[in-house]
């Protein structure tokens, strides 16, 4: 087992104890929660998963087995967790037991992505450097289909909602929709750089792609016809993605714009014209607004049905981060002017929360809306009471600023990534007994549940 374990005491009387393990110097690529949130675990470059007791905050094991960076985690409904790795390999666990179950050895380069079936818990999809996706069963172990066609690096896979399609988009400028009944392959042709973003519509019928080639094609999945092409960024496209009705989409580009767009219609409002940095976008639960921040102060907040948008004046600094609460009634935004403020979209009062130190980065609502976590580069993450309207904790840990914080699905849990290299894990039901653990220390590359 990696690392040594450290307890360290702080002044602070809502956090009576810091666990910290350092580990090798390495980067954390990914950490995801077991399905029943018993486990948390790692992946770093240190070609090993760590497995953490969410409970106890107790290190349970560490899976070795691999030989170079594992890239990519994913569980299925059942508990089984798949790894991939730059070593070529995928490797199914027991998180329970520690055993390494199967090892798919299939591929011929890096393995850079996995993905479980959303319908079928046996299904395993990857995507690799050596131009293959490849579709497993976990029970026998055995690679049941073979996806050839991109000619290059595929950098991601994702499954339809119904788990019939895949998506792949990759350096050779095309979209591949694959039916996994039949192993036929849609080749859609129509970019002509780099796909950056694919996007599947609620009910699946509907695919999005997003190019360095400054356009968004929408192509029927069925029958792999492009439908329409959104012209109208002026570099490339970063990132689609669907309303949750799946009439509308948004896109966000290195032109330092939000653009709106109806599906059925075509474009049915250009957002654009800023020379403000653009930082941050969010929709609102029911799809129907879109929230933006910007460089200059101000938050937007755009009906997408008709375009026209209300300006939120009061940060006297960047805004750095927007977020809607789950019921759609509140609006919380975080500035480099030290502050956090709540919105009451339906009467526009403002409160302040104005206790950190310095900028910060990220605001988000626990699940049942009754606290806001914001995370700063004061090393701190607040927890604020939203009926009290005061700050209830101050978790104290990270050596440096605080980037990215997200809330368990229960909400007795919040997870921070931190500047310091590490990322910690937070019991914030219990003031008495709020506990963090590190996972990882090194520059954090990415951070995601």
């Amino acid at each position: 087992m990696f690392g040594k374990l450290i307890e360290d005491k702080f002044e602070n009387t809502y956090l009576s104890q810091c666990y910290t393990i350092e580990a090798e110097d390495s980067w954390l690529w990914t950490i995801r929660f077991s399905p029943d949130e018993q486990y948390l675990v790692s992946a770093s470059d240190e070609h090993h998963i760590q497995i953490w007791d969410v409970k106890t905050q107790e290190h349970i094991r560490c899976l070795q087995g691999h030989q170079d960076s594992i890239k990519s985690l994913s569980f299925n409904e059942d508990g089984i967790l798949a790894s991939a790795s730059d070593d070529k390999t995928i490797k199914l666990w027991n998180i329970d037991t520690g055993d390494c179950l199967l090892t798919l050895t299939e591929h011929e380069a890096r393995v850079r992505s996995v993905s479980f079936n959303p319908e079928n818990s046996q299904i395993l999809a990857s995507a690799s450097d050596d131009e293959t996706i490849r579709i497993w069963n976990i029970s026998t172990g055995n690679c049941i289909q073979i996806l050839r066609g991109h000619i290059g690096d595929i950098r991601t896979v994702c499954f339809s909602p119904d788990g019939q399609h895949i998506a792949s988009g990759g350096n050779d400028k095309t979209v591949l929709i694959w039916d996994i009944q039949t192993g036929k392959s849609t080749v859609l042709q129509q970019h002509r750089n780099w796909v950056r973003s694919v996007d599947f519509s609620p009910n699946g019928k509907l695919l999005l792609s997003a190019s360095e080639d400054q356009t968004i094609k929408l192509w029927n999945v069925n029958s792999g016809e492009c439908l329409k092409t959104f012209s109208g960024h002026y570099s490339w496209v970063q990132s689609v993605r669907f309303s949750p009705n799946g009439k509308k989409f948004a896109s966000g580009s290195a032109d330092r714009t939000v653009r709106l767009w109806d599906v059925n219609q075509g474009c049915l409002t250009t957002i654009q014209g800023y020379t403000n940095c653009l930082f941050t976008v969010a929709f609102s639960p029911d799809g129907k607004t879109l929230a933006s921040g910007y460089e200059d102060r101000k938050i937007r907040l755009w009906n997408i049905n008709t375009g026209e948008y209300e300006n939120f004046k009061g940060h006297t600094d960047w805004v750095r981060s927007v977020t809607f609460s789950h019921n759609g009634k509140l609006l919380a935004s975080s500035s480099g002017d030290r502050t956090v403020r709540l919105w009451n979209l339906a009467t526009k009062e403002c409160i302040v929360f104005e206790e950190h130190q310095s900028w910060i980065r990220l605001v988000r609502f626990s699940p049942d809306d009754n606290f806001l976590a914001s995370c700063s580069d004061d090393t701190t993450i607040k927890i604020w009471d939203l009926q009290t309207e005061k700050c209830i904790q101050t978790l104290e840990g990270h050596q440096g600023w605080v980037r990215s914080i997200a809330f368990s699905f229960d909400g007795k849990l919040l997870a921070s990534a931190g500047g310091d290299g590490t990322v910690k894990l937070w019991n914030i039901t219990d003031i008495e007994k709020s506990n963090a653990f590190t996972l990882c220390k090194d520059m954090m590359i990415g951070f995601g549940l």
